[in-house]
Parts: structure tokens; sequence; C-alpha cells
């Protein structure tokens, strides 16, 4: 079907073409620079067509597993995600899904909260939750993949613009249009797309196996070392100047606009070596709103955050401000800056620890300046800083593979489900 050929239902099948029948999200909607054309043997359809709202409510007490869904791991465990309880004693008013089945938040589904369930038979999800079920002609993993596509995300936010929560219902969600593709297509598609998946599922298994031995490795370093040194534990904040940031107001235009200097929220920490930062403030904030300019060689902690960001550790390569919930540890001459920062990633677990119990079970600079700390000679941390960085540069190879696999995946994937490049050889689209 080419561009400003009606199809049978008389609606053109490309967006962006001038048609007296657009939906308003359609007129709205500006295309990506893709051609003009597809497949003869594609078509146009509105996603209402082919899915249909779940709201089974577990009435019976039967099931007991909650899940949330994620935007980077995709139905997850509640209990195992969270730090805490967050979901309801009574279950009776959740949500049941099942296996084959999608959900999503409303509120966070412009930042990729949706999921096919695969890996489990059944749970329950917050009433919150969207839940729909796929009932003809479109493959669920193609669905799964369409999500993921450039043209989805470009209708996910346009479907948020103007709300007040920046939410998606279920019937904005079924206004949105796709291409339907041959059955056969949709196959080829979904078969080329998780061999790419799977190969960075390869990837990501061996980095974990990569952190396992560094893990470990790490552990009989420090205790061989510390039982050398005639066990010299003494607190942090002894030997290192700990401290924390804070965010200047929003507000204030001149805190932010054209600023120069790097400023981290706490989801930095998950860059583990921080060589770079995406916000800045001015002169006048650094000023103005009691923040010091971090040192190259300091680590720093975050003291907040759901799931595993509280307790992690990240190592500044870069001069920069924090906000209030990380932890600045500036190392004094008895501590080699790496060392400091393997150790205390290290003690991940132990730091997550010192949290609990606390209202928001939260770290705090005090926790921290108590934190035991092994003391070996300056050589010692030196010979274990050399063989943990080997791991290190290790895993930032692969994790660069992963990043490339991840970018050629969304180059098909926004290949192959707009038909501008054919499954089948031979074809010229």
């Amino acid at each position: 079907m080419r561009a400003g050929k009606k199809n049978n239902r008389g609606r053109f099948p490309v967006m962006g073409v001038d048609c007296p029948n657009k939906t308003p999200e359609e007129k709205n909607f500006r295309p990506m620079p893709f051609s003009c054309s597809c497949p003869q043997d594609w078509r146009w359809e509105k996603l209402g067509l082919f899915i249909v709202e779940s709201s089974v409510r577990n009435n019976s007490d039967s099931i007991h597993e909650v899940l949330s869904v994620t935007n980077d791991q995709g139905f997850v465990k509640s209990s195992d995600y969270f730090d805490r309880q967050v979901f309801s004693q009574d279950l009776a008013n959740y949500k049941v899904i099942r296996k084959g089945q999608f959900a999503y938040n409303p509120s966070r589904l412009n930042v990729g909260s949706i999921a096919l369930l695969n890996d489990f038979e059944s749970g329950l999800l917050s009433p919150m939750y969207v839940i729909f079920s796929l009932q003809r002609e479109i493959i669920p993993e193609y669905l799964r993949f369409w999500f993921c596509s450039e043209r989805a995300k470009r209708q996910i936010k346009l479907s948020v613009q103007g709300s007040v929560r920046e939410s998606v219902s279920f019937s904005s969600l079924s206004e949105f249009s796709l291409l339907i593709p041959p059955q056969r297509t949709q196959e080829k598609v979904v078969g080329i797309l998780k061999c790419v998946e799977e190969l960075s599922e390869l990837l990501n298994k061996l980095i974990s196996q990569i952190k396992t031995v560094k893990f470990l490795i790490a552990q009989r370093l420090f205790k061989s070392h510390v039982a050398k040194s005639n066990k010299e534990i003494v607190p942090l904040g002894s030997v290192a100047k700990v401290g924390n940031g804070t965010t200047p107001s929003k507000k204030v235009n001149a805190y932010w606009e054209n600023g120069t200097i790097p400023w981290l929220p706490t989801g930095k920490v998950n860059d583990k070596i921080i060589t770079q930062a995406n916000i800045f403030i001015t002169e006048e904030a650094l000023k103005k709103c009691s923040l010091s300019l971090l040192p190259i060689g300091t680590t720093l902690v975050a003291m907040i955050g759901q799931g595993k960001t509280r307790g992690m550790a990240a190592f500044l390569q870069i001069e920069s401000c924090i906000n209030q919930n990380f932890a600045s540890i500036i190392p004094g001459p008895r501590l080699v800056p790496k060392f400091l920062y393997h150790y205390l990633d290290l003690q991940y677990e132990a730091l997550r620890g010192t949290g609990r119990g606390s209202n928001q079970d939260a770290i705090n600079c005090g926790i921290i300046k108590e934190f035991p700390i092994a003391i070996p000679p300056l050589e010692n941390q030196n010979t274990i800083v050399k063989v943990l960085d080997s791991f290190d540069e290790k895993i930032s190879i692969e994790e660069k593979c992963v990043k490339g696999i991840e970018s050629l995946k969304n180059a098909l994937l926004n290949e192959l489900l707009s038909g501008r490049t054919s499954v089948f050889p031979g074809v010229v689209v």
C-alpha cells in the first residue's frame, strides 16, 4: 500500500497525509523522517481493535505473589525489588494478571513501564495498573517490541501532553495507531529481534559472572591485607572528610540557566565511575546554596533510594557538586582514593543495613562517619586497586558491547517495524 492510497476503511495509511477522517492524535502527530510508503500487505490500524482491558480482582485471595512493572527489568517481585513492603496487607482488591497479558503504570508509561508477563504464570498488581490482553492478529512479542519503537514513544509523548499527571488511560492507549504486517512477517521480525536480545542477555550474564568473581577476590584481598596490617580498623570519619550536597531551588533560573558546573543527582551512582555530568549549575548557585565542588578522587555513596540504589558507591573522575541524597567521602593521606572506592563498593550490603530501622530506611552522614574501615599500608592499598581495576576494565568493555547491541536492536526495531527493511531476502520494500 503506497502513501496517498486509501485502504478499505477510507483512511490514509500514513500519518501526516492530509485526511478529513483523522483523529485528533493523528492531526497532532508529526511522523518520523520515515519513507512515506509501506509494504502493500501492511495496514494502519487502531490498537484498540486488538486489545481488551482486564480488571479481574483477587476476590478469592487465591494468588499471593505481588508484582511490579519496571522500565528496565519488566515484571519483578515487589518483595525482591523494594526494601520494604510497598503493597497493602489486604490483596482482595488487587488485579490479577496472567501469563501472556500486558500491564503498565498509566503514570509511567512515558518512561517505559510496560511489560508482557512471560516469567510468571500469574500474579497480582496494584489497582493503579492497567492490564490488557491481545485478542487477534498481533503476536504478543511483536507488540512488546512495538512499544519500544520511536513511533510508539512519540504517540505516548503526545498522549500525555496537557495531562496534569502525564497519565495514559486505556482509552487513550486504544487510540494509538500502528502498522500491522501479516503474521508470518511478525514472526520473522520477532525472531530477529529476540536473537539480538539473547546476545545481549548472554553478555549481561558474563558481566554478572565477572562481578561475582571480582567480589570474591576483593573479599580475599581485603582480608589478607588487613591481616598483614595488624587489623587496624578505624571509623571512616577519622581518615576521610564526609559531607553531602544540596539541590538549588528550581524556581531560581539564575541557579540553572547556562550553568557550567557539574551537579549530580543520586541516579548517577549507577555510572560507578563518573566521567561526565548531565546537569549543570551556575557559579551563583555554588556560592549561595551551601554547595562544595568536590575534587577528583572523591567516593560517593547513595544514602536514599528504593530498589538497589541505597548503599551504592561511585568514584568521581571529574570535579562536581552533588545533591543532598549523596554522601561525599574525600580520602585523607592514609587512604588511596581508589582503594576507598573499592572498599565501600564491597561493603554495599553492610551500608544498606545501616539504614534499616529509620523512617525512610536512609543512611546519613553520621552513619558514614562511624562506618569501620581497615587501613592497610599504602603499598598494599595500591596492589588491591591494581587487581580490582583490571576487573572493572573488563566489565567496562563488556558493558560497552551491550550498549552497542542495544543500539543495534533499536535501529533494527525501527527499521523492521516500519516495513522499511524487509525480513524476506530478495524483497524490495
